[in-house]
């Protein structure tokens, strides 16, 4: 039952609903799971060969989907949104691989910005409210990966949502 895991991270009477925020904020941040780089871990499948690339990535093969420890990357839309080490959120456009070295090519988006402020900001529960513009293209090690995302419709723009496994 929630309502009595809820009240245990109730500590005092006053300002009870801030105090469940900030303990599910603490138990988000200590549960941050980051995804696997080792190859062993890591499958591939579906390779393609038309997929956007930089340059120098040329050589390495193309594929649709990835599966690690602890999450499931594929192209398509709604699966394909990931939260970066530094807390950026971005989109995947192309997944690499080179003898078991697998890199991401992915898109950030222009402007990132609080869903929310009170009563905290949104960006401290990895939450933000996302445009449709999109920057170039770039390298990205699966190592840099920290979450799994989910990417709503809100208004005229989207919310990037970190996902729980």
């Amino acid at each position: 039952n929630k309502l009595g895991q809820l009240k245990k991270m109730i500590r005092k009477p006053q300002f009870p609903i801030q105090q469940i925020v900030y303990r599910l904020a603490e138990k988000q941040q200590v549960n941050t799971v980051f995804c696997e780089e080792t190859p062993k871990t890591s499958v591939i499948k579906h390779e393609h060969s038309n997929g956007p690339l930089l340059a120098s990535y040329r050589g390495y093969k193309q594929y649709r989907w990835l599966k690690t420890k602890t999450c499931t990357i594929s192209l398509s839309m709604g699966n394909n949104c990931i939260l970066m080490t530094d807390g950026t959120p971005a989109l995947v456009q192309n997944i690499l691989d080179d003898d078991g070295t697998i890199v991401l090519m992915c898109q950030c988006f222009v402007k990132t910005e609080d869903a929310f402020s009170y009563p905290l900001p949104s960006a401290r529960l990895g939450i933000y409210s996302v445009c449709n513009e999109m920057t170039d293209l770039f390298a990205l090690p699966l190592s840099m990966v920290a979450q799994k995302c989910v990417l709503l419709p809100y208004k005229d723009s989207f919310l990037v949502q970190p996902l729980l496994h």
